[in-house]
C-alpha cells in the first residue's frame, strides 16, 4: 500500500516553526504529501543500500493527509517525495 513517511529534516523545520509561532495547541500528522507505494519505496531502497529486499503482500490503501500542518503553517516541504529521500 501507499507509505506514509515523512523525511527527519521536515520534522524538525515542522518543529521548530511550530516553536517559533508558539504553536502549544493541536493535532497535527506530519507526513510527506506523496505517497508511493511501499514495494516501490523498499525496492529503491533495497538497490540503493545493498540490502535483499522483503516480500509484499496485501493491500492498505490508509492514506494520511498533512494538509492541516501545510496549511496552518504555509510549510513547503523540504523532501515531498519518500522515493527521493537518499538522493
Amino acid at each position: 500500500g501507499p507509505v506514509n513517511y515523512i523525511h527527519q529534516d521536515d520534522v524538525i523545520a515542522i518543529v521548530h516553526r511550530l516553536i517559533e509561532k508558539r504553536i502549544k495547541k493541536g493535532i497535527f500528522n506530519l507526513v510527506a504529501p506523496l505517497h508511493p507505494l511501499r514495494s516501490e519505496v523498499h525496492l529503491s531502497n533495497s538497490r540503493t543500500f545493498g540490502f535483499t529486499p522483503g516480500r509484499f503482500e496485501g493491500m492498505s490503501n490508509r492514506i494520511v493527509q498533512g494538509g492541516k500542518l501545510k496549511k496552518l503553517l504555509k510549510y513547503d516541504f523540504i523532501h515531498p517525495d519518500p522515493m527521493l529521500f537518499w538522493t
